[in-house]
């Protein structure tokens, strides 16, 4: 047996039970009794897009005095419409061309201009079908004017011909050329404006099951843990399984985690129902959550991600302007960095907890991800806590993405995938909590509202801001122990 610091077992058991501190940070040992949490989720995106029904349920229990079972379930059923791809609306104008050749694209303002011949094309009407038929523009067009030319002059009948001469005359004297006017020729071009999102006008309605199980053994100051599951929807299925160590050391001052999991996953178009393809990734995961005192504690952990197969959206589609509609093109390969640092002090004034937590990710799509998140937790008495929490996040844009194209890329990939996008978003939540005391049941009422703008990204603007939403997220929790 390993002998244990009686300060240092009150500090460790002081800094885990400050407010908001969640069990994975706790000790490591089994529950004492099954355990059993609920809950319901109501997601819902602004603008009539995508409605969630979130189900869930987690329980755990303990199997003699050294192992754990858990169980963990999700049914989600989804509804509404959700962005195929992206089309500017585009008008027409008529601009003297240059004697000199220029270039044909140009920058007006959030507007583009491309050359191209007079054809009225409107912006196609909502489609139903990932397919639409929109036709790449065709080459430009001169429209040369006619340039004016002097009329010959006439001798009159009364005035005689005069007879050739043998002695040299000077050259005629050419007129200047600004006695003639020089009409250039005319070029006609599509003005590529303000872009909308292209939704079907069908809604579609899905589910999705997931459900996983674990096994935990403890031995000591170390737990070690085996899961494994599926997720399984009309057109996705993922098999997954992963595995994860935790020692506890310092006497119990310091935990240190080291996580590993796999996913094999099959995509699936529901309108293709020909097309299948596959993917995989690898997650390694290093953390450490060290006792900084009884009113402090600090966790921090690095995830590092491999995926590799198809990892394009089988539904969206982009735009390009002289080739007309392609689908959704993304690296097959992606490496994925995460920086994670969560700091809690308790407020022994206010018998309150504040929680700050830090984000960093990016990936080698050139996508990079900051998190900002504070959270203040207050006990209120009888057993009640209140809890706040603010978010901000932002992102850099994938290295193919554009709302549209004007021409192909050499690369070969394409994206208007609007989750691609630079963008900001801030976020707020809200939750109250009640512990019972005659029954071993918490409740945890909850409700957040989230908010997407282009312009609030690190260096944003508002070129995307076409794909600005909101949704809110309402949610109830009850956990029982038996």
């Amino acid at each position: 047996m390993v002998a244990t610091n009686p300060s240092l077992a009150a500090l460790t058991a002081a800094a885990l039970a400050l407010p908001g501190i969640s069990s994975e940070a706790q000790a490591a040992s089994p529950v004492l009794s099954p355990e059993a949490e609920f809950n319901f989720a109501y997601y819902n995106e602004n603008g009539r897009r995508m409605a969630v029904e979130i189900y869930q349920i987690d329980a755990k229990a303990p199997v003699g005095s050294e192992f754990e079972l858990s169980f963990h379930g999700v049914k989600d059923v989804i509804s509404g419409a959700s962005p195929i791809f992206n089309l500017p609306d585009i008008t027409t104008e008529s601009v003297p061309q240059s004697p000199r050749a220029a270039p044909t694209v140009h920058a007006r303002s959030r507007a583009s201009i491309i050359a191209v011949p007079i054809i009225p094309r409107p912006t196609p009407p909502l489609i139903t079908t990932p397919t639409p038929d929109i036709k790449p523009l065709p080459e430009p067009i001169i429209e040369p004017t006619p340039v004016p030319i002097a009329e010959p002059v006439v001798p009159s009948d009364s005035e005689p011909t005069p007879a050739p001469i043998s002695k040299p005359i000077a050259d005629p004297v050419t007129p200047p050329t600004h006695d003639v006017p020089q009409q250039l020729p005319l070029q006609t071009r599509y003005v590529f404006g303000p872009v909308r999102q292209q939704f079907t006008t069908q809604g579609f309605t899905d589910e999705r099951n997931v459900f996983d199980t674990g096994f935990s053994y403890f031995i000591g100051d170390h737990k070690l843990t085996l899961n494994g599951g599926a997720s399984h929807e009309n057109d996705y299925v993922s098999n997954y399984g992963s595995a994860t160590w935790q020692g506890e050391f310092n006497d119990k001052t310091t935990t240190v985690s080291f996580g590993f999991s796999y996913l094999d996953d099959t995509v699936r178009a529901i309108n293709r129902p020909w097309f299948s393809a596959g993917k995989t990734s690898r997650q390694y995961l290093l953390s450490v959550a060290q006792v900084l005192s009884k009113t402090s504690l600090l966790q921090s952990s690095l995830n590092f991600s491999v995926d590799q197969g198809f990892l394009s959206d089988p539904y969206k589609r982009v735009y390009i302007a002289d080739t007309g509609i392609v689908d959704d093109q993304r690296p097959n390969e992606r490496y994925q960095w995460a920086w994670f640092n969560r700091y809690v002090q308790h407020i022994p004034a206010l018998d309150a907890a504040l929680h700050f937590d830090y984000r960093f990710g990016f990936n080698d799509w050139r996508v990079a991800a900051h998190t900002f998140q504070i959270a203040w937790y207050q006990p209120l008495g009888q057993q009640w806590q209140l809890a706040l929490q603010g978010r901000y996040y932002t992102q850099s844009s994938a290295s193919f993405y554009q709302p549209y194209f004007l021409t192909h890329r050499d690369e070969g990939t394409y994206s208007s995938d609007y989750r691609l996008a630079a963008f900001g978003a801030l976020s707020g939540g809200i939750k109250l909590i009640k512990q019972f005391t005659d029954i071993p049941l918490k409740t945890e009422i909850a409700f957040d509202y989230y908010r997407r703008q282009a312009e609030w990204a690190f260096n944003g603007s508002a070129v995307d801001a076409f794909a600005d939403y909101s949704f809110t997220l309402a949610s109830v929790t009850l956990s029982y122990r038996f």
